[in-house]
């Protein structure tokens, strides 16, 4: 793929997957996040904004479900 392929896709990924959630803690603070149960999505992801890093979550609720993954960047 090309470089503008993957910013195409990774902006799609953003878009439909993604938030800027405003900070109740640190009113001044800007981060941006995408949720995934697939880590090779946020990866793929991570390489190509160049920024973040990706953490695993278990769903402790509902323990049955996948497991969550985060990519954050602040």
């Amino acid at each position: 793929m090309t470089r503008e392929t993957d910013i195409a896709w990774a902006a799609g990924l953003f878009e439909g997957e993604g938030c800027i959630p405003r900070s109740q803690s640190r009113p001044g603070l800007i981060r941006a996040d995408v949720t995934s149960t697939d880590r090779d999505v946020l990866e793929r992801f991570l390489e190509i904004a160049g920024t973040g890093h990706v953490y695993a979550y278990p769903n402790v609720s509902q323990p049955h479900h996948k497991p969550r993954f985060l990519w954050i960047a602040s």
